[in-house]
């Protein structure tokens, strides 16, 4: 008897791993799908944008903005191209403000965030991501 509730109970063990197991690989493709739909845009097409928009950018850290506060990003790394201030949140200052990381400079990233105007400036705000380039995009803001 003991010997039949030990097989009935690995049997249904059994059975809510394999569903759990095609409900996984049902998801997954879904997700993929999502995540390469990204679009990705650069500097000049960011301030083309309506403030508001949602956007997903790629530039380079050229200087820091409002202390430790933003960052002025760029389409090349260089000053004289086009640029846009990006408001850093808190947990992303210390990796990402040339006043507290002087290494950043020149450092290309990938930044998501809504548009909007930052001290008279155009800007992404409220932002949800921001990895270096290299380290590829997450939603949590950090590679």
């Amino acid at each position: 008897m003991n010997h039949q509730k030990s097989l009935r109970t690995t049997s249904l063990l059994l059975a809510i791993v394999l569903v759990f197991t095609q409900l996984s690989s049902a998801v997954m493709p879904s997700i993929q799908v999502q995540a390469e739909e990204v679009e990705m845009i650069s500097v000049s097409q960011a301030l083309s944008e309506s403030h508001g928009t949602v956007v997903t950018m790629q530039g380079y850290i050229v200087a820091a903005f409002n202390g430790q506060y933003a960052i002025e990003v760029a389409d090349e790394n260089n000053q004289e191209a086009a640029s846009i201030i990006v408001k850093l949140e808190t947990n992303q200052r210390e990796q990402f403000s040339p006043n507290l990381n002087e290494a950043v400079l020149g450092k290309k990233i990938i930044v998501a965030g809504t548009r909007d105007v930052y001290s008279s400036q155009q800007s992404i705000e409220y932002v949800t991501s921001i990895v270096f380039a290299e380290g590829g995009w997450n939603r949590r803001g950090r590679a």
